[in-house]
């Protein structure tokens, strides 16, 4: 809905489109829709709209702008019980509402992320001139016999606009982690290991001398030798 151009008279339009596909992973669906940066279509219901998109939470979203700053809604919007519609005085205030909810923080509160799956068009435009006047003159002339009904195109103004697909087949993008939690401890261990030498064994023999063999020790032969056996320290000493 949000694509649109222009189909001017006398010319040749060619529209290309090519579908945009975006999933999500299972392994996604876990997380709160602030992570991922996206919702799912059950996270997230809007007043006025079955299905929740972020061009459907934006324009309810402007419709509550409307309402709170103009005391009244157009008719093309959907409206409230009780909620009367905005005649000409109010047409400054319409016409203004979008250029405040863009630049204000209002469309910040409204928290419009994007739908975790959605299916978007994209479209490349071509455009060209054409004798259309011409070649319908022509044709006309050339078919006046067998008609006998003679018609001057030279007044008439004509368009053509081709649509077609630009790929018999699109590729889907699929939302996923980047690194999970599995990846980041393997990478961390990797570079670790890779710079000082780090292993797992490295770290239970850490925890081993600061805990149970401290322990150990205080318990065997006293605090004041905590390091270890007294006739080991006397011998460093010598």
């Amino acid at each position: 809905m949000d694509k649109h151009f222009r189909l001017p008279l006398n010319q040749s339009v060619f529209v290309a489109v090519k579908p945009r596909m975006i999933t999500i992973s299972e392994n996604l669906k876990s997380y709160k829709p602030e992570d991922r940066k996206c919702y799912l279509t059950n996270e997230r219901e809007l007043m006025f709209f079955k299905s929740y998109t972020q061009q459907n939470c934006e324009h309810e979203c402007i419709l509550n702008a409307t309402l709170e700053h103009c005391s009244c809604l157009p008719f093309y919007m959907f409206f409230y019980e009780d909620v009367p519609l905005c005649g000409p005085a109010k047409l400054s205030c319409l016409n203004n509402i979008k250029e405040y909810y863009t630049s204000s923080t209002d469309r910040n509160k409204c928290n419009c992320l994007p739908s975790c799956t959605s299916l978007e068009y994209d479209v490349e435009i071509s455009q060209t001139g054409g004798d259309f006047n011409s070649f319908l003159t022509l044709a006309a002339k050339l078919q006046e016999k067998n008609l006998n009904l003679p018609v001057d195109y030279s007044n008439f103004s004509f368009s053509l606009l081709v649509v077609y697909y630009k790929e018999m087949q699109f590729l889907a993008s699929e939302r996923n982690e980047l690194y999970g939690y599995v990846d980041f401890f393997s990478n961390t261990g990797g570079l670790m290991g890779l710079f000082i030498g780090f292993s797992v064994t490295s770290l239970i023999e850490i925890i081993y001398f600061l805990t149970l063999r401290l322990w150990c020790n205080i318990k065997m032969f006293g605090k004041q030798f905590w390091s270890g056996a007294p006739e080991l320290i006397d011998n460093q000493h010598i």
